[in-house]
């Protein structure tokens, strides 16, 4: 039953901490999106599973069999990372724990709008001519 993959995909991510508790409808939803589904049947009872690679071999088939995605090994790879991309975060809300084990960059300065003026000496005919 598909529903019980998509539950397994759910509980992977909670068990790896990809995704919070708090999240786990909105991850569902959005896998039901991904995957062209419009409901899903809560499985009875404890949703295990064994590896990653089974969840998304099940769901990709399912989605390969109901025309959603090519059946092709380019287009089932791009699916399946489509999927797991639901779990994880984007590049840009990783960054700062990435860089947190790293070295810290200095804050970057805004260009401003103003222009400084640069000081020029300038030197009279008289006060040249006076050697002064």
């Amino acid at each position: 039953m598909i529903s019980t993959a998509i539950q397994q995909l759910v509980n992977y991510g909670l068990d790896t901490g990809l995704i919070l508790p708090d999240d786990e409808i909105y991850i569902r939803n959005q896998l039901l999106m991904t995957l062209q589904l419009d409901s899903f049947t809560e499985p009875e009872g404890d949703v295990c599973y064994t590896d990653l690679e089974a969840i998304l071999k099940t769901l990709v088939d399912d989605a390969v069999a109901r025309g959603v995605c090519e059946d092709n090994g380019t287009a089932r790879d791009l699916f399946d990372t489509k999927l797991m991309g639901v779990l994880t975060p984007g590049p840009a809300s990783s960054a700062p724990t990435l860089r947190s084990g790293t070295r810290t960059k200095a804050p970057r300065r805004l260009p401003t709008r103003s222009m400084s003026s640069a000081r020029i000496r300038t030197t009279s005919a008289a006060t040249a001519s006076s050697g002064i």
